[in-house]
């Protein structure tokens, strides 16, 4: 789940009720991208889920980092 559209769109956008009706009928669990996408949606009334967790979408640092990397450079380019 992604922050609410209402709150970056139209107050009466109903995609996310529609998407909590789906989560509730259909979905085992909910997966939301970050701990204030899933705070955002608590706070509109998108309902908790017993099976639930936050799985963020930044990348992790210790992986993605420019540390002891050097700049492009199309001279260093092979041909």
């Amino acid at each position: 789940m992604d922050g609410p559209i209402r709150l970056y769109n139209n107050s009466h956008d109903f995609r996310d009720h529609v998407t909590a009706a789906a989560n509730r009928l259909l979905a085992d669990g909910t997966i939301f991208q970050s701990v204030w996408s899933k705070a955002q949606n608590r706070a509109m009334g998108f309902p908790a889920n017993q099976h639930e967790t936050v799985i963020g979408n930044a990348p992790d640092p210790s992986i993605f980092n420019r540390e002891g990397k050097i700049s492009y450079s199309a001279a260093r380019k092979p041909a």
